[in-house]
C-alpha cells in the first residue's frame, strides 16, 4: 500500500482487507478498486472495471474505495 501511495497508483484487490486498510483513520490512500465477483479474470470483469474507473475517476484521484460487484 505504501508503494502504491508513493507512486500515485490505484490498488486493485479481490481481498477485502485492502478496503479495511484504506478505511483506517490514519490512511491517506491509495485509492482501492475492490472487486467482489468470484471470477476475476479480465475477460469476465474488464468492462465492469473500465466502467467503474470512468464513473469514479474524480473520486479515485482524491482517494476512494470503489467496490465492484458482478451484474446478475
Amino acid at each position: 500500500m505504501s508503494y502504491a501511495r508513493g507512486q500515485g497508483l490505484i490498488a486493485f484487490a479481490h481481498d477485502p482487507d485492502f478496503g479495511v486498510l484504506l478505511a483506517a483513520p490514519s490512511a491517506e490512500g491509495p485509492s482501492v478498486i475492490h472487486v467482489r465477483p468470484q471470477n476475476v479474470l479480465p475477460k469476465a470483469i474488464g468492462s465492469l472495471v473500465q466502467g467503474a474507473i470512468g464513473q469514479f475517476e474524480t473520486e479515485l484521484l482524491q482517494g476512494a474505495l470503489v467496490p465492484i460487484r458482478s451484474r446478475g
